[in-house]
């Protein structure tokens, strides 16, 4: 009873809505409620999103998602979402953590959540959550995964363009 829509720009890849403006919406509507999830975002993110927003329907909220939690809500519904996802009780191998630099920690984030197949951002999050890491370090650790996500997109992005025989920037 949830209409779920992918969707990062408004009918042209020019207008591209980036995922720092929003990565997810919901429209608490009894009639007809919308999860509007950004295709920008990584494919990894796409689950944590969609839960995240359906904790919204189910609080009878409508939001916007993106950016720092600073809201009670946003910090719920993030909550219920890397619990659904991870439970606390899978990080117990990564107790250690806190003692790490920001590569290494990164490192260590980055096998955890492939083999579990979740977003490093949502692991880092978590952690953080829990009190294993610092709000500092957890802040670190997320623009060194938002960095090089957006490298390695670029990147793909002048792949593909190079393979179509596109200008070049």
């Amino acid at each position: 009873g949830v209409y779920v829509i992918l969707a990062g720009d408004l009918g042209s890849h020019h207008t591209r809505i980036g995922v720092d403006t929003f990565r997810g919406f919901a429209l608490a509507d009894d009639i007809a409620p919308f999860i509007i999830m950004n295709d920008q975002d990584h494919h990894a993110a796409w689950s944590f999103t969609l839960l995240h927003e359906l904790a919204h329907l189910y609080l009878g909220q409508t939001g916007v998602s993106g950016g720092r939690p600073e809201s009670r809500i946003e910090k719920f519904c993030n909550d219920v979402a890397s619990e659904f996802l991870l439970p606390k009780s899978e990080l117990t191998e990564l107790r250690d953590i806190a003692g790490f630099d920001v590569n290494a920690a990164a490192a260590r984030i980055g096998e955890f959540a492939l083999a579990r197949r979740v977003s490093h951002s949502m692991v880092a999050y978590k952690l953080y959550r829990v009190g294993t890491i610092t709000g500092r370090l957890w802040s670190a650790i997320d623009a060194y995964f938002h960095d090089r996500w957006r490298s390695q997109r670029e990147r793909e992005r002048k792949r593909r363009k190079e393979a179509e025989g596109g200008p070049n920037d």
